[in-house]
């Protein structure tokens, strides 16, 4: 038995709205299979997309957008024999998979089921968080967290379901995906109490000065004597750092660590199978109409049927196969910032809280109204 409901909660400018299909009665557990290969499509050149490698995982980067299996992309991956790891890489269990949080996943080939739905089984699924760090100002739907410019949505999804909890410092953890021009659209954010723990913050190193010894990402100056030597502008770090800033007013990395985009593939990459691919993100950077960079992967679309609109800040939906660190794509969908296609969120499982009087329930962590 399905239903449609609706999650209301207020934000700075008004509410924020997100529609879900909710499966209250049972928890459907997807299964998996093999397929793979080129779409078939006359492609942008006019020319039938050359064959592919046989297909042996399933590579997917986006946001949990469902629950059930978990749904990233559309696809629906079993996760219940996955092993699941933070940003630390230490284990974790499935249950701290929360709807907004960014994922990579691996799993094996997706096939499509008797009822019309891509499912696959996935063997390791990674989250990660933007950054986590002191709220400093709120100003309608932009948000300034650790001298980053994070923005809100009506698909903005939070821990405790209000944004009215948005409070001038606060220390927040914001998942969402970094846009070409440097702001974090925010798909979830918590609001942590832990006064124990570092500060977080990934993404692009900016204004590098050896001679300081400090770098930007965003506004935020980060000291790092030790580690500036090794870094060059645009590569992509991910820093812990101490919750106080010093005399100079910068931040102070404890530990730092760069970033390759296809890290969590490279140990099945095969020279006699393939990897298919399923990256969201946005375009930050065209080298011409059929070559651009999603998720810092480059992808050479020459073999697939392309969109108007393609530019740089262009949010899409691209698959194809990995070779050699290049994503050569048979599909490149236009995606919308509101999931206004009308997907919104899907929930499939067992009722955990009922509260009559507020008519309110509640699915993995999720409270619907």
């Amino acid at each position: 038995m399905r239903k449609s409901t609706k999650i209301l909660s207020a934000n700075p400018s008004g509410l924020i709205r997100a529609a879900l299909t909710v499966a209250a009665i049972s928890c459907l557990a997807a299964c998996g299979g093999g397929g793979g290969g080129g779409s078939g499509d006359v492609t942008a050149d006019g020319n039938n997309p050359p064959p592919l490698k046989p297909v042996s995982h399933t590579y997917a980067q986006g946001t949990i957008e469902g629950f059930g299996s978990i749904r990233v992309n559309g696809v629906r991956y079993d996760e219940s024999k996955a092993t699941i790891r933070n940003d630390d890489g230490s284990n974790i269990a499935k249950e701290n998979l929360k709807l907004g949080m960014v994922v990579d996943i691996i799993a094996e080939p997706a096939q499509t089921n008797s009822a019309g739905i891509k499912v696959a089984t996935a063997s390791q699924v990674h989250y990660r968080s933007e950054l986590e760090g002191p709220l400093t100002a709120v100003s309608g739907n932009q948000l300034t967290v650790f001298g980053q410019q994070v923005l809100l949505n009506e698909t903005t999804v939070f821990e405790d379901g209000h944004a009215a909890s948005l409070v001038i410092g606060k220390i927040l953890e914001v998942y969402g995906q970094r846009r070409a021009d440097g702001t974090i659209l925010a798909s979830r954010i918590e609001i942590e109490n832990d006064a124990d723990d570092l500060f977080k913050l990934r993404g692009p190193v900016t204004a590098l000065d050896v001679g300081t010894g400090t770098f930007r990402i965003g506004e935020a100056i980060i000291h790092s004597p030790a580690d500036v030597n090794n870094l060059a502008n645009g590569e992509t770090v991910l820093v812990r750092l101490a919750r106080s800033s010093n005399a100079a007013g910068h931040w102070i990395a404890s530990t730092l660590k760069k970033e390759t985009p296809l890290a969590l593939v490279e140990s099945i990459i095969s020279s006699t199978t393939g990897i298919r691919a399923d990256l969201e993100g946005y375009i930050t950077k065209m080298e011409s109409a059929t070559r651009f960079v999603v998720a810092g992967v480059l992808v050479d679309a020459s073999a697939a049927r392309m969109p108007a609109g393609l530019a740089v800040g262009t949010l899409v939906d691209v698959e194809g196969v990995l070779s050699n660190g290049v994503l050569h794509a048979d599909e490149v969908e236009l995606e919308d910032d509101l999931r206004s296609d009308g997907g919104g969120f899907e929930i499939e499982g067992f009722i955990t809280y009922l509260d009559t009087a507020k008519k309110t329930f509640e699915i993995r962590g999720v409270t619907i109204d």
